[in-house]
């Protein structure tokens, strides 16, 4: 704002005011003379001033005398009287520079009212350049020894040093992660129940970049300690797609390889886990559905879900379009924030060696799509439309598409789209012999005609 506008009153003013709450009263003080040059005789640029000069002097008379120069102007006369007392009991509490204490000729020039009190002849220079040269030159003290002024760092979230701070519009900062884990459940700020949907609705990601430096410049060990405990944890979310790690377990329904699969994420918990998913560059989790073992929450096998696109919505909600990867068998489970996350083994495909099982399973591959086509075909274009709309068209068939990790693609292209329960497609989804999942497709298939064909008999014509 300042450097478009030098002059801002306002802008010079707050700028002071932060700089002595960092604990540099000799900045303060340049940005207050340049705006007591400009208005010497407005009352909160007094005020600004004497509070600033109560750090720097210990001749407390100055700062009074100061105070004593706004009887002048229209305000009780027992306001400044109290701020006087104020700044009396502050200089003898505060810390002291070196600056010298005012002369006698200073302090009877001061009553008259005709000139300030003197400062170094370099307060009209930037402070912008002040603060950088100090800065470099070691000469600013760092306030990162104050256990204070560590707390005004804090995040009002999880109470640890903020991380990637974002300032919501009605002014408190919190860490990123915090305040999205937050809107999870409220769209609101949780401090002062400001609504914070356009926070939501764009998505914004940036932090408040001069907090994030003074963080950095301040508190170097905590913020490399967070730092690291923040990166340890996006770690273990990309070392799960090589199976070295646990991965995210999202229950809901059955997912296939190779077959589309669009969500509405609404939960808080499942909204943490997808945002941590997009934020690790992982991109991927486990879908599962809930088991018939009353002492397990979900079922044993899942697949790997990619997400490829995510469309946020104003009130946090989000839908995502994924497509499925691999199979896992899950080996061991537990919680985390509220979602379930597991270790995982990969389920392939038994390698088949015979040339007879060979031709067998490519001439299984070529009648089940046959099939599958008449089944489809059969059905309306109410229907046909609404199964394309959900998992994508039919792909399709390649004889040598056996070899491939998971088989042909249609297999399970066929499996998302028949109305079948989900105890027999998790049968199918945990075979790892290709022929026997190819003639199980084959007998739920003839089932589906049989029926379509009873449902809908033909017209005979008289």
């Amino acid at each position: 704002m300042l450097r478009n506008f030098p002059q801002d009153l306002n802008s010079r003013c707050w700028r002071s005011d932060c700089f002595l709450k960092l604990g540099y009263p000799e900045i303060a003080l340049r940005d207050i003379e340049i705006a007591s040059a400009a208005r010497p005789d407005l009352l909160r640029v007094l005020h600004r001033k004497a509070r600033v000069l109560s750090r720097l002097t210990e001749d407390t008379e100055q700062v009074i005398i100061l105070l004593l120069r706004s009887v002048k102007f229209e305000s009780p006369v027992n306001e400044y009287e109290e701020m006087a007392v104020d700044f009396t009991r502050e200089s003898y509490s505060s810390e002291k520079s070196c600056l010298s204490p005012s002369s006698p000729e200073q302090e009877m020039s001061e009553l008259n009212g005709t000139q300030s009190p003197k400062v170094d002849n370099g307060a009209t220079k930037d402070c912008n350049d002040l603060f950088s040269e100090n800065l470099e030159n070691g000469d600013i003290r760092s306030p990162a020894s104050n256990t204070e002024q560590l707390d005004d760092f804090e995040c009002k979230l999880c109470f640890n040093l903020l991380l990637e701070p974002v300032t919501s519009l009605c002014g408190h900062s919190f860490c990123r992660d915090c305040l999205y884990r937050s809107l999870d459940h409220r769209v609101e700020c949780p401090c002062c129940r400001a609504p914070l949907t356009k926070i939501l609705a764009e998505r914004r990601q940036a932090v408040t970049s001069v907090l994030d430096g003074m963080i950095k410049d301040f508190f170097p060990v905590q913020y490399e300690k967070r730092k690291n405990l923040y990166a340890a944890e996006m770690e273990e979310l990309r070392r799960g797609i090589d199976g070295s790690g646990t991965i995210p377990i999202f229950i809901c329904t059955l997912a296939f390889p190779t077959v589309q699969c669009p969500l509405h994420i609404f939960e808080p918990r499942y909204r943490l886990m997808i945002r941590r998913c997009v934020e690790s560059g992982s991109r991927r989790f486990g879908m599962c559905t809930a088991g018939d073992d009353p002492s397990k929450p979900f079922a044993t096998f899942g697949t790997m879900l990619k997400i490829k696109d995510v469309q946020y919505l104003q009130d946090g909600r989000s839908i995502i379009n994924t497509i499925g990867t691999r199979r896992f068998s899950v080996q061991s489970y537990n919680m985390k924030d509220g979602y379930y996350v597991a270790k995982v083994k990969w389920v392939k495909d038994d390698v088949e060696e015979d040339v007879e099982e060979k031709a067998e399973i490519q001439k299984a591959t070529l009648t089940g799509f046959a099939m599958l086509q008449l089944w489809f075909n059969s059905l309306n274009e109410e229907q046909q439309k609404c199964i394309t709309d959900a998992i994508g068209p039919m792909p399709n068939c390649d004889p040598n598409m056996h070899v491939q990790q998971d088989g042909p693609e249609w297999v399970w292209w066929s499996l998302a789209a028949l109305p079948l329960q989900d105890k027999p497609k998790l049968i199918i989804l945990a075979m790892k012999s290709t022929i026997e999942r190819l003639r199980s497709i084959q007998r739920f298939l003839m089932l589906m005609i049989q029926m379509q064909k009873r449902a809908n008999p033909p017209k005979v014509s008289t």
